[in-house]
């Protein structure tokens, strides 16, 4: 996905109402959860919105690259064992036909 100008000026907008919204979180003693509220609201309102944007795209990116990384690292640790088994011996050459996987 690229970044392009509109998409800059969404962010930008993005990040700077989640930090208007945010600010009453950290001037907060704990009192009012209010600003607490209103930022997971627009955080969810970003990250569960109809309409594609910069953020869940970047976030489905980098989910699909962990993901990716961490099945290869599990499927490497599983299949260890195998890679040590000893080879096969070649098939006379009238049955290596036979021997071909499909």
């Amino acid at each position: 996905v690229e970044l392009t100008l509109p998409r800059l000026s969404e962010v930008a907008s993005g990040l700077e109402s989640y930090t208007t919204s945010t600010t009453s979180v950290s001037a907060s003693t704990g009192a009012s959860d209010e600003g607490r509220k209103a930022a997971t609201e627009q955080l969810a309102a970003v990250l569960l919105s109809e309409d594609g944007n910069y953020v869940q795209s970047l976030l489905l990116k980098e989910a699909a690259g962990t993901l990716d990384a961490t099945v290869r690292e599990r499927l490497a640790t599983a299949t260890a064992p195998l890679r040590r088994l000893p080879r096969l011996p070649t098939p006379p050459a009238p049955l290596a036909p036979l021997a071909r996987p499909l």
